[in-house]
């Protein structure tokens, strides 16, 4: 998609995201992400990550809500902030502001194929600069794998053209990313 023309959106409501997520779902049933905590971690939810604050500084608007959302079938959490910023009408007709979701999730079996189907994908791009597996997927999603847990961050809700993908979407993920794997780094592997 590289040099890319025309304006493109990324409007994901809810339930397409968790189709989505099937990429990285799909697990044994009752696996649960609440034994992986980075150390120091005060609560065990994927919002106990990464801050108000500090998504507010990486996506450049205030995050007024937070919103956790669990599938205890996959092991699957995901953090979702949101901000006040709805950057074209037809967002805020949709309640449909620029946010950041942040999901954890085990790697067990099924989802280290589906990885590996994804990032085989011609549209998918690696990410070196992480010091571990990643790449931005097909759909600008920036997947990480760190032990045996994967992490994706998605910033939704922007329309973009040409350049602007990095800045607005890319660069975001990018920055949360470098906070996340750091943490992650030093949670001991379950296997």
């Amino acid at each position: 998609m590289a040099g890319a023309q025309g304006r493109k959106s990324r409007v994901i409501d809810y339930g397409l995201a968790m189709r989505r997520l099937t990429l990285v779902a799909l697990l044994v049933i009752g696996v649960s992400v609440a034994s992986v905590a980075p150390a120091g971690a005060k609560k065990s939810t994927a919002c106990a990550y990464l801050t108000k604050q500090q998504v507010s500084k990486i996506l450049g608007y205030k995050v007024v809500k937070t919103a956790i959302t669990t599938d205890k079938a996959s092991g699957a959490e995901q953090c979702e902030y949101r901000t006040g910023y709805f950057q074209k009408d037809r967002f805020k007709q949709l309640d449909a502001p620029y946010k950041m979701k942040v999901t954890t999730q085990p790697l067990l079996e099924k989802v280290t194929k589906d990885l590996a189907t994804a990032e085989s994908d011609p549209d998918s791009d690696p990410v070196t600069s992480l010091g571990v597996r990643a790449f931005y997927t097909g759909g600008d999603d920036l997947i990480a794998v760190v032990g045996d847990l994967v992490l994706q961050v998605e910033v939704t809700n922007v329309q973009w053209s040409g350049n602007e993908r990095d800045t607005l979407i890319r660069n975001p993920e990018l920055e949360a990313m470098k906070v996340l794997v750091p943490l992650f780094q030093s949670v001991p592997t379950q296997k």
